[in-house]
């Protein structure tokens, strides 16, 4: 198995300590707190399966990033702006995911689109991204 939590630090890492992105929202979070203010940045649960073949184990999946902006008179641009920078830090962010026993061979932007929730206030910036790694130790 994909070791999850390794993966989930190295994309925490790769998007909390981004100079550019930081003054763009509040934090990058795994649960986001009742009450935390608006930019925020939420990590999803990664989905993945079993790609494996004959003498190679290989996993393909995805991962989901929500933003959330609220409070500005730029309406879905804010919520553009803090897309465009977490395009910009993943893309081709492969060799940046060191895990150990397994190499992320591809990661890429699959999906991405701003809602406009029920509040009418809040713009939910979705995007999705897949992945795929494959275990680089042989087996005995």
């Amino acid at each position: 198995m994909l070791p999850l939590a390794q993966f989930q630090r190295v994309l925490y890492a790769l998007l909390n300590n981004d100079v550019t992105l930081a003054p763009l929202i509040q934090g990058v979070f795994d649960f986001i707190p009742q009450g935390e203010a608006f930019n925020t940045l939420q990590i999803g649960v990664p989905e993945f399966r079993n790609t494996s073949g004959i003498g190679v184990r290989k996993v393909s999946g995805s991962i989901q990033l929500n933003t959330w902006v609220r409070g500005t008179t730029r309406g879905k641009i804010a919520a553009y702006e803090i897309m465009e920078e977490i395009s910009r830090i993943l893309r081709n962010a492969e060799d940046d995911f060191v895990l150990t026993n397994w190499k992320m061979i591809a990661f890429a932007e699959s999906f991405s689109t701003v809602l406009v929730e029920s509040d009418t206030v809040t713009y939910h910036g979705v995007m999705r991204f897949q992945f795929e790694a494959v275990e680089n130790c042989p087996r005995q």
